[in-house]
């Protein structure tokens, strides 16, 4: 994490925690609202609106974080095809973000990495914007779009690759 990432997490954590005091009232109503209660699993429907809401806090802070990516140039090509394919990221040892596949001569279309700089980085985030001229120092400001598995499934979003990696929260 750089210095510019590690002030960008600070003040979104910050943030959030603030929002999220402010919001409970709110999502405590959400959670008891008839739209939503009729569409959770019968299991569920005898909890009352605080439960839920405890027991969805407790999945967001203890489930897996994940990325997809592909496994060959085929599933690259099949899919949103932003990432790396398997066995490059098991000899580099580490995930690229498509920044540094960009910096590190690609193959990542600038479309990829404009779309990664300007939107969400740039525009909401307030990290540098996209240069053609990046350094590969610059291009580590770029993220990693992770997910979480809420949804339970065997494997996370197939769009964006045949294999899922679990990522170390810790």
């Amino acid at each position: 994490q750089t210095p510019t990432q590690r002030e960008l997490v600070r003040n979104i954590t910050e943030t959030a925690r603030n929002q999220s005091a402010a919001a409970r009232q709110w999502v405590l109503g959400y959670m008891g609202s008839e739209w939503l209660r009729s569409h959770l699993d019968p299991s569920l429907r005898g909890y009352t609106d605080a439960q839920l809401l405890e027991m969805f806090t407790w999945e967001m802070d203890h489930l897996d974080i994940i990325h997809n990516a592909p496994v060959s140039v085929l599933d690259a090509e099949a899919g949103v095809g932003d990432d790396t394919i398997m066995n490059v990221t098991l000899s580099n040892g580490y995930l690229q973000n498509p920044c540094q596949r960009y910096v590190f001569g690609g193959p990542e279309p600038r479309f990829h990495v404009n779309f990664y700089a300007v939107f969400p980085y740039h525009r909401y985030f307030g990290l540098p914007p996209f240069s053609r001229n990046w350094t590969l120092s610059e291009s580590n400001e770029c993220l990693l779009f992770n997910a979480n598995n809420l949804g339970k499934g065997s494997y996370g979003n197939v769009a964006f690759g045949g294999v899922t990696y679990a990522l170390n929260r810790r």
